[in-house]
């Protein structure tokens, strides 16, 4: 598509499993052969697009009124935005930061598990949710 309309930008919505640029990145010993052997959705877009692509994931603590299993990443956002219902976080700029550029760190953005995030999404847009962990 984007070699019949080179100069359009487009939105393409995916579940964040599907929408992950590069789930090797995934650390996660009972499937970590599937994310070595798997290719997502967007990694064969990032493939081509390459700087082009923009993949944003979604998470939150809270899911259809229940609170989730939130990762280690979830939990920090929602102890530093404190009560904001809403808050995004570049991965862009954050690889290029000492202390970020290979972090490996827990989230539930794709089920809890651990990975090198940066690298699997540009950014994270977390929902805090209603009545959950303060």
């Amino acid at each position: 598509m984007t070699d019949h309309f080179p100069k359009d930008r487009f939105t393409v919505w995916l579940a964040n499993y599907h929408g992950v640029k590069d789930i090797s990145q995934t650390i996660y010993p009972a499937d970590s052969l599937m994310y070595s052997i798997h290719q997502c959705a967007a990694e064969g877009v990032y493939n081509k697009l390459r700087n082009k692509l923009y993949s944003l994931a979604f998470t939150s603590l809270n899911y259809k009124g229940k609170v989730v299993d939130p990762g280690a990443f979830e939990l920090a956002i929602a102890k530093k935005t404190g009560d904001s219902p809403y808050a995004f976080v570049d991965f862009e700029s954050l690889r290029f930061v000492d202390g970020f550029r290979d972090k490996e760190f827990e989230a539930a953005m794709i089920k809890k598990k651990k990975g090198r995030w940066l690298y699997m999404f540009d950014g994270v847009y977390y929902i805090r949710g209603q009545n959950v962990i303060n």
